[in-house]
Formats: C-alpha cells, structure tokens, sequence
C-alpha cells in the first residue's frame, strides 16, 4: 500500500509530461474511467508512433495517427487496451476509408446487416494478420469485401473467420469445377 502513495504522484506526473510533449487532449469519461485510461492511452499511443513509424512518409500512416490522437472517449482506450497497433489500423481503415462498398437489400435489411458485416470484417481482418499475406489472402479478402448482398451478411452472422475461409474455398472450388467441366 505504501509503494501505491508514493508511485501515483509520480506516474501522474509522467503521464502530465506526456500529455505535454504529445499534446494529447484531455479525455473524457467518468473520472475512474479517465484515470484508468490516461495510464492506457500513454503506453498504446507509444506503441502505435512506432507502428506508424515503419510506413515512413505515408499519408493513410499519418491520418491513421492523428485519427489515434484525436480519441478522446476514456472508453476507447479502455476498450483497445488489449490491442495490437495492427489491430487498432485496421479498425481506423473500415471506418475512416471507404473500404467496403454500400450493402443492397431492404432498408432494414442494409441497417443490420452493416452492423454484422463491420464486426465480422474485422474479426476477418485480424484472423488473417497472423497470416503472410499473399495471393491467397489477397483473393479471399477480395471475395470478402465484394459480398455486398445485405442478406449475405446477416446469414452469415454466426460465422468465425476459419468458417468465412471454408466458405471462400467451397466458391473457388465450384468456380474450378465448373471450367474443367467447359473444357472437357
């Protein structure tokens, strides 16, 4: 108990420094919550300069920071405590970029559906970091990302990213078999 007394003046000062240099502005939230959060947003916000760091001079790396910088919600950082830099961009990339093409179906079909398509397209997006990316991933994001039918996402809301993969391949192999049997 007598460490915790003497190492929260300090951390508190550390973390004012931090909000100093960075310019970080004030978050918001209940105070626990803020309090909890600040500790978060000053380790993560490291993490993620050194993410960005890698992509050098790119704007998406840029915007993706200043789009980090700008989350002021305790609630945010609270919530992305447990993810990677990767995870985060991905995250910024859906919402902030228009990645994924407008859904077709009813008006309350497209209102759900969008909801399960972002969950479960993130859910994808992460499965495959683990993953080098190639052809192989390339395409099967490619058929994700083309699935625009309202329907299909609310069917499919179920679905864990190895599913999502088993589905992909049954496509590619019916696609195979249809052009074998054109050519006999």
């Amino acid at each position: 108990m007598r460490f915790k007394k003497h190492y929260k003046p300090e951390l508190e000062h550390r973390l004012n420094i931090f909000k100093t240099v960075q310019e970080m502005p004030e978050l918001t939230g209940s105070e626990k919550q803020v309090a909890w959060a600040d500790d978060i947003r000053h380790k993560m916000y490291i993490e993620v300069k050194e993410y960005v760091a890698k992509f050098e001079e790119n704007e998406a790396a840029t915007a993706f920071l200043e789009w980090v910088h700008q989350q002021t919600d305790a609630k945010f950082w609270i919530n992305h405590s447990n993810m990677r830099p990767e995870e985060i961009a991905l995250e910024w990339e859906v919402e902030e970029t228009e990645l994924l093409p407008a859904l077709t179906g009813s008006e309350k079909q497209v209102a759900w559906a969008e909801d399960i398509r972002y969950k479960l397209y993130l859910e994808i997006r992460k499965y495959i970091l683990d993953f080098e990316e190639n052809e192989t991933t390339i395409a099967f994001l490619d058929w994700v990302e083309q699935q625009t039918d309202a329907g299909f996402w609310i069917e499919h809301r179920e679905m864990r990213p190895t599913e999502f993969v088993a589905e992909w391949e049954k496509e590619i192999n019916k696609k195979v078999n249809f052009r074998r049997a054109k050519l006999k």
